[in-house]
């Protein structure tokens, strides 16, 4: 009889631990995971701008008779804006503004008017057409 309390007892400490049993430490308590992601992007950003530096490289710029490092972007983008000749680009001329935005339409007026036409029509029809109660004629 005792056994089976004790038994009894152990199964249910089992299934108390079991239901109550603590999860597993998740992996970002203690795995860097946000520098390595960050670590991630700074090393494809570098492989990034080497291809692009390599792109450049290869490239010639005609315009330019000096040869010139990649880094003076700004100098290669001056001689490239003197190099277009902007003398025989045509100025911007709008187009004139359409009459319609000064003056307001008639429309809406129109339709207000037929409304209320409609209206005093329609009320005059009911006032001819009406009688008398039964109980009052």
């Amino acid at each position: 009889m005792e056994k089976k309390k004790v038994e009894e007892m152990r199964e249910k400490e089992e299934i108390m631990y079991l239901r109550n049993r603590a999860r597993e430490v998740p992996r970002s308590t203690y795995e860097p995971r946000y520098q390595q992601l960050r670590e991630k992007e700074e090393q494809a950003r570098q492989t990034r701008h080497q291809k692009a530096m390599e792109i450049l490289g290869k490239v010639r710029f005609p315009a330019v008779s000096a040869n010139l490092a990649p880094e003076s972007f700004h100098l290669r983008r001056c001689i490239s804006a003197e190099a277009s000749e902007w003398s025989k680009r045509e100025a911007f001329k709008a187009k004139d503004v359409p009459l319609s935005v000064y003056v307001p339409s008639y429309k809406h007026e129109i339709e207000a008017y037929k409304r209320a036409r409609r209206k005093t029509e329609r009320a005059a029809e009911l006032i001819r057409t009406s009688r008398a109660p039964a109980g009052l004629e």
